[in-house]
């Protein structure tokens, strides 16, 4: 339910605001229409996975997990432009590994089988969105950058409202409890959509997936701080033993995804 009425909310908005940022040339739909499908898409069978995660597993847990995505962007940046993967990036590997290794290292705090897969489905498919963002936003051709960055998240989300319709009779709701509980969530999603957009569009995918990344240190924390006043059903932490297991599992997410995209830079990589 969360997801259809979310993204109801989120289309509609971006639907009012969009007329604020149209181009005066218009838009060519031919040049866009490829990376703009691939990018709502893609992120929404990547958001449809971690929902499921979150319904099993905390979010301090899930977050780190999806420092994965860099990794496959990683992949395709070196395949699509054949580079070579080196000694650095082979060390985030190992560091991610490390991660997940550390975060499910008590029984009490392991993550099943079922849910690790559904991570891996869930990087997989958010790193072919953010992939299909590094072509949308050139593709608005000779507007201003924050223009290009603003219609096309816009757009975006406007696809996903418009793919949420047909989902109303079975994930909809008529409360308005329900739309009201939604309205929080797709508020800080959407905003926080348009600065991942102007990262992706200056300073590239892979870097903006290494800024986006320290969210898993931000998200232990947080999970800290629900834990102290008690917001256990929300996060629990109740032991330090768990809270820095969860932290190095952060901080190894975040120094896989530095090493990964050392040589891509030294090489002039995206």
């Amino acid at each position: 339910m969360l997801l259809v009425l979310s993204h109801l909310w989120m289309g509609a908005v971006c639907i009012l605001i969009l007329p604020f940022f149209w181009p005066e040339q218009g838009i060519r739909w031919s040049d866009i229409y490829i990376p703009l499908l691939g990018d709502a898409v893609c992120y929404l069978i990547g958001q449809f996975g971690l929902l499921l995660a979150l319904r099993r597993a905390e979010p301090s847990q899930v977050a780190p997990m999806l420092a994965l995505k860099l990794l496959i962007v990683g992949l395709l940046t070196v395949f699509v432009k054949e580079l070579p993967i080196l000694a650095p990036q082979w060390a985030a590997i190992a560091a991610c590994i490390g991660g997940t290794f550390v975060l499910n290292y008590t029984p009490r705090d392991r993550m099943p089988l079922k849910v690790v897969i559904t991570l891996l489905f869930t990087c997989f498919f958010y790193a072919l969105s953010d992939w299909s963002i590094g072509y949308l936003v050139p593709a608005f051709g000779d507007i201003p950058q924050w223009q290009a960055i603003m219609c096309a998240s816009l757009l975006a989300y406007i696809v996903c409202g418009l793919a949420a319709i047909p989902f109303i009779p079975w994930y909809g709701s008529r409360k308005w409890s329900d739309w009201r509980d939604s309205l929080p969530y797709s508020t800080s999603w959407l905003l926080a959509t348009f600065g991942l957009y102007a990262s992706f569009a200056m300073v590239g995918v892979v870097y903006g997936g290494i800024l986006q990344s320290t969210r898993s240190i931000m998200g232990v924390f947080l999970a800290a701080l629900l834990t102290r006043i008690g917001k256990t059903h929300l996060e629990d932490m109740r032991t330090r033993g768990v809270f820095f297991r969860r932290l190095t599992a952060a901080v190894l997410m975040t120094l896989a995804v530095i090493l990964w995209a050392i040589p891509l830079f030294h090489s002039g990589g995206t």
